[in-house]
């Protein structure tokens, strides 16, 4: 037979928020759970009884009783800090994927970076990957940037691209032919 415990002192409009936030669908479940625990225990039922009636050990009862008399109402729902697992990649780590990220070609010759590609080449999971250029803003999937072409008479012909414009020969018809999207110009005019 468990012990009754002292009743936990709620005001009648906190008490209110509790009952709301126990029937609620809409708040998470984490919230819903802690108010009908918290509900139980101004009631001045055992702990070890509220933890059998709401499914979580005597200990987390416990715990939400000092978070409650401590935080009130705008408790609920709070984590303890320093949950889930510890941070396993060094500033250097991180400075690497990043400089690989920003620098870098893929050895496979793909466009951009995967995390699963760039995980293995650092030795980290391809979801560290992903917080990292999460925390860091970059997205290599998306290209931003104007890339020049690799032809090695790329040059020469802008010269005469741009010259044609602007100071075209006279008499002279100046017609531009581009790409577009799904079709390619596969004959090179002269």
């Amino acid at each position: 037979m468990s012990l009754a415990a002292v009743a936990l002192e709620v005001s009648e409009g906190d008490r209110g928020v509790l009952e709301r936030l126990a029937r609620s669908g809409s708040v998470s479940a984490r919230s819903s759970r802690q108010a009908r625990v918290l509900l139980l225990a101004s009631d001045g039922v055992a702990n070890e009884e509220i933890a059998r009636r709401c499914g979580v050990a005597p200990n987390t009862v416990r715990a939400w009783r000092r978070g409650f008399d401590v935080g009130g109402v705008g408790w609920l729902g709070t984590a303890v800090g320093g949950r889930g697992p510890a941070r396993s990649l060094d500033a250097g780590r991180v400075s690497a994927i990043v400089a690989d990220t920003l620098f870098e070609e893929p050895p496979d010759g793909s466009a951009c970076w995967s995390t699963r590609l760039m995980g293995e080449r650092h030795g980290v999971g391809k979801d560290i990957v992903a917080r990292v250029w999460r925390e860091h803003g970059l997205r290599p999937w998306r290209q931003d940037v104007y890339k020049l072409s690799r032809d090695p008479d790329f040059e020469a012909e802008l010269v005469d691209v741009v010259g044609l414009y602007l100071d075209p020969p006279e008499a002279a018809a100046v017609f531009a032919f581009d790409e577009k999207t799904q079709v390619q110009a596969l004959d090179q005019f002269a």
